[in-house]
């Protein structure tokens, strides 16, 4: 078959093919050592996570045992169960926030209630002081009288606001 050729060139294409063929070789393990050694560019997405959680663990709950993991959840005020329930098994600190909107209420009212003493203060200063100019002394100490009686209702009504929230602090407390 391969008669019309010498035997000197047989050797030659063999030789030129060991030759090509070793160079490919030695391109390929070129190749695999550059893209091996070359940081490879990010091509968008999401950063991968340093510590991917990878291992998954199912479990099931009686009605009651979910009950009390949903109030308890519920209570943590976190977003996803899994994380609540990872923080949960290895003890980290779960931080809790009860709102009482009852106890927000009272604290709200009674902070305005404490701005009207205030503004009541300043008005009867004035009152007081316009009193003495504008009156005579008999209808300046009537009036006064009137508002002295005012201001002992003011008075008890101020005790019992105290006694409410002295109350509501050992609720509180409990």
């Amino acid at each position: 078959m391969w008669h019309f050729l010498s035997v000197h060139t047989i050797h030659l294409f063999k030789y030129y093919f060991l030759i090509l063929q070793t160079l490919i070789l030695l391109t390929l393990i070129f190749f695999r050592i550059i893209t091996m050694n070359t940081v490879k560019k990010h091509k968008g997405g999401r950063k991968p996570k340093k510590h991917p959680s990878i291992y998954r663990y199912a479990f099931r709950l009686n009605e009651q045992e979910n009950l009390k993991f949903l109030k308890m959840f519920r209570a943590s005020g976190m977003n996803t169960k899994a994380r609540f329930i990872v923080l949960v098994l290895f003890e980290k600190e779960i931080k809790t926030v009860k709102l009482d909107w009852g106890t927000m209420e009272f604290h709200t009212l009674l902070t305005h209630l404490f701005n009207q003493f205030r503004s009541v203060a300043l008005n009867y200063n004035q009152v007081v002081k316009i009193l003495h100019q504008n009156f005579t002394p008999a209808k300046a100490e009537f009036f006064l009288k009137k508002l002295e009686k005012q201001t002992i209702e003011l008075k008890t009504i101020s005790e019992n606001i105290l006694r409410l929230t002295e109350e509501l602090k050992k609720h509180i407390r409990k």
